[in-house]
């Protein structure tokens, strides 16, 4: 404490006198100016003081950018580039302004922008599709973000959602025997969602559901072209019972699986040749006289470019092309002579110990191929359906929740391509929003 003559005590430094300087012409002899004649006693006041003086002192903020952490590479981008502007779920504002049917709008829509492209066909006259978002010439939005997502790192990122042993023989994947090679195991058994073959000669119907001999499939098969719904009524034909039908066919179909002749299954494992990378697969199957069997698989990579797409001749005669669902008719199989065994070569070449497949509920896929894989990424895991695990969500509703791009069938061959292609898309999405602070 330093005195002064007039007997007042101050501290040392900046003196209340340096920032309310004191007028000439005033009377008083206070060290305040005239206007204020006292220091100001109102927190608010003295705050909005004290954030103007910040405001005239302060740098002027650059633009709002984001880095991709998990990425191992920073890679800016504005986040107002698409004309609104998204904040972190870890930000206060956009969880506590926006329900959650909006935040899944706004990621949606969010996708759209960022990463979703049309399926362009070279076919198809310009080489374009007037709805495709707007990208840079001869790249598009989808290829621009991929062009900087080298493989590893993406498999960094989709490395947690790998599902573990223990989850793959809870969800009937096909797994090694432990002791005879080329033979398969099913772990579950009783798992709501597969079907046993009672006996090695008899099998359930899929359709109508009663128990048939293979070896004597005769007889009409009545159903109903649509399941009971949460009504009392079939959406096909507004009818209550399930044997007034309104369907009929010559024989019975079935889709029931043998656990004790799961065999020729090769393992990507031990066989495959193929390196790092992440796939999506999808296979289509048809009715024949010993159950279903592949009729079509596309395998789509990181880019959602097709590498591998065929049809295969099953190895027995064909009861129902399951048209329906697989989009596959007798016409299609006239020139082809691609086997199950050319089919499980060719995917080797791709799959191997440090490849990723991804698909949706690929464990029928697997199985109707004759392949065992390790390491797994499903998305009917990944996006979980509200009413627990006893209950999957179809990639129809996904696709029309999260991509809603339905141009996308009419420029593919196979309906196994679109599904690949979405499904992959899925996978991009979440790897998208959950590299950026978004969680769906």
């Amino acid at each position: 404490m330093v005195a002064k003559d007039d007997g007042v005590s101050c501290v040392e430094g900046p003196v209340l006198a340096d920032v309310y300087p004191k007028e000439e012409d005033s009377d008083s002899s206070s060290s305040f100016p005239d206007k204020t004649k006292s220091p100001p006693d109102d927190p608010g006041e003295k705050k909005e003081k004290t954030m103007d003086m910040y405001k005239k002192t302060r740098r002027p903020r650059k633009k709002k950018q984001f880095i991709n952490v998990s990425m191992g590479c920073p890679h800016y981008e504005p986040l107002d580039k698409v004309g609104f502007r998204f904040h972190p779920v870890n930000d206060g504002r956009f969880e506590n302004s926006c329900p959650p049917p909006m935040v899944r709008q706004r990621a949606a829509q969010m996708y759209l922008y960022y990463l979703a492209r049309p399926l362009i066909n070279k076919s198809h006259p310009g080489n374009s599709i007037p709805w495709a978002p707007i990208s840079p010439p001869g790249q598009s939005t989808l290829d621009s973000y991929l062009n900087r997502l080298h493989h590893s790192c993406l498999m960094f990122t989709v490395n947690p959602w790998q599902l573990t042993e223990k989850q793959l023989k809870d969800l009937n994947f096909p797994r090694p025997h432990l002791q005879e090679s080329g033979r398969a195991v099913l772990y579950n058994l009783k798992h709501r969602f597969i079907s046993i073959a009672p006996s090695a000669e008899e099998r359930n119907c899929s359709r109508c559901g009663c128990i048939f001999n293979i070896y004597n499939n005769s007889g009409p098969c009545r159903y109903h072209s649509a399941r009971l719904s949460a009504g009392s009524e079939y959406p096909c034909c507004q009818r209550s019972s399930p044997y007034d039908s309104c369907c009929s066919a010559l024989n019975h179909v079935s889709n029931d699986i043998d656990p004790e002749n799961l065999r020729g299954f090769v393992n990507t494992w031990e066989e495959g040749n193929g390196k790092m990378g992440v796939y999506s697969l999808d296979a289509e199957m048809v009715y024949t006289t010993k159950g279903m069997e592949v009729a079509a698989v596309t395998l789509v990579d990181a880019h959602c470019n097709v590498v591998y797409e065929t049809l295969i001749v099953p190895e027995n005669p064909v009861l129902d092309y399951n048209t329906r669902h697989s989009h596959l008719k007798n016409s299609d199989f006239i020139h082809v002579t691609t086997r199950l065994k050319d089919v499980q070569e060719e995917l080797l070449n791709y799959l191997g110990r440090s490849t990723i497949l991804v698909g949706h509920s690929v464990h029928h896929d697997l199985l109707s191929l004759h392949m065992i894989h390790n390491t797994v990424v499903d998305t009917s895991i990944v996006f979980p359906h509200p009413a627990g695990q006893n209950c999957l969500r179809s990639l129809k509703g996904l696709k029309e929740e999260y991509i809603r791009q339905q141009q996308d069938d009419c420029y593919t061959r196979l309906k196994c391509t679109s599904d690949a292609i979405n499904t992959m898309r899925l996978i991009l999405l979440k790897v998208f929003l959950q590299n950026n602070g978004y969680h769906i």
